[in-house]
């Protein structure tokens, strides 16, 4: 109760140096806009294990800094100047003996899809480390079957409305899904999924006034060609708790063709340390094939922002699947180009509805 009440101060206190501290954001051309938010909503069972774990509604609240930046960047003309930012979240599972609560902070952008002077919608993508307080646990917690970890990946998407209350304070309400797991890097890892309705308020000093210019901007399509190196680690099995290294190479190809998309495909090669000889047991039945190299083969679109992407990918295996359970395969995550050549890459590998491992890497772009 203490640390649930000592979070609520320091979200207040937080909220209040973000409305009131100096304008050193707020000076030239970027623009302060502090919200608070209030969610309400329930675990969705999307496995039958969790069924029993969700007792009741689950409450949260959310406080973020947003800056607004009014540039001759392309990028934020064609999003229509998006609210980043970063914010701090609190939620009650709402069994407290074997969900316990969450405390989570992310970076988010909100951006704009329909606007008018009074209101808009927007979208918001959120992504940030939580901490759960429990976890599963083979002396304390057995039946938490859902979350192996106290860290974990923070991951949300939804809609919000905005309407103008004052020339300056807007209100908002929204409607999302909140993802909490850690990529299988300890098991269970069946993660919780929230659904839930928001109502709070935002203090944007500069929607009232007339940022930058929306004409149409000419575009000319790019072509890059990448080779990605990723690693990571997972665990296939509660007993023992082994880790195992995990990585791919891939070779890419993407096509920009717009100043917002892009849409490409590329060949992988996947390592799984799990799958060498020594590590499978005489018994196992889950390996299609004993071996820990395997190719695969993807289709992707990115969604991008200047250096930023948010990539999906789609693939398939090729010659053989690695796990009789695993017919194809999935990659959502971000993309940072910080030079000409290089990017940052951090993606997570599913199959099906189930986290694989978390992809960690860098490439170069011909």
């Amino acid at each position: 109760m203490l640390a649930e009440k000592n979070f609520f101060k320091y979200l207040l206190i937080l909220f209040i140096s973000f409305s009131f501290s100096s304008k050193i954001f707020g000076q030239n051309r970027f623009f302060r806009a502090p919200e608070c938010n209030i969610r309400s909503g329930f675990i969705i069972p999307h496995h039958k294990s969790i069924q029993y774990l969700a007792k009741g509604f689950v409450s949260s609240a959310e406080v973020s800094l947003g800056f607004r930046s009014d540039t001759s960047k392309i990028w934020q003309k064609v999003h229509r100047f998006p609210i980043v930012g970063m914010g701090f979240m609190f939620s009650d599972f709402n069994n407290p003996q074997i969900l316990g609560k969450a405390y989570s902070t992310f970076f988010f952008i909100r951006h704009p899809i329909f606007e008018r002077k009074k209101f808009s919608v927007n979208y918001k993508f959120a992504e940030g480390i939580a901490y759960l307080t429990k976890h599963f646990d083979t002396d304390s917690n057995v039946l938490n079957t859902v979350i192996g970890s106290h860290f974990n990946i923070h991951i949300f998407a939804g809609f919000e409305t905005e309407i103008n209350l004052t020339r300056n304070i807007k209100f908002l309400a929204g409607i999302g899904i909140t993802h909490y797991s850690n990529g299988a890097i300890k098991i269970p890892n069946q993660g919780i999924n929230l659904v839930g309705i928001s109502a709070g308020v935002i203090l944007d000093k500069n929607r009232s006034k007339k940022l930058g210019n929306l004409e149409k901007i000419p575009f000319q399509s790019i072509t890059n060609y990448f080779v990605i190196l990723t690693t990571g680690v997972h665990q296939l099995d509660i007993v023992g708790k082994k880790e195992y290294i995990v990585g791919s190479v891939s070779a890419e190809y993407s096509k920009q063709i717009t100043a917002k998309f892009a849409r490409g495909g590329g060949l992988d090669l996947f390592f799984d340390q799990a799958l060498e000889p020594q590590n499978i047991s005489e018994t196992d039945t889950d390996t299609k094939k004993k071996d820990p190299v395997y190719p695969g083969l993807h289709i992707s679109g990115d969604y991008v922002f200047g250096k930023v992407s948010f990539t999906m990918q789609f693939g398939t295996y090729l010659l053989w699947r690695p796990y009789t359970y695993q017919y194809v395969y999935s990659r959502f995550g971000f993309r940072y180009k910080f030079s000409k050549h290089l990017l940052a890459n951090i993606t997570l590998k599913t199959y099906f509805s189930a986290a694989d491992f978390i992809e960690f890497g860098f490439g170069y772009c011909f």
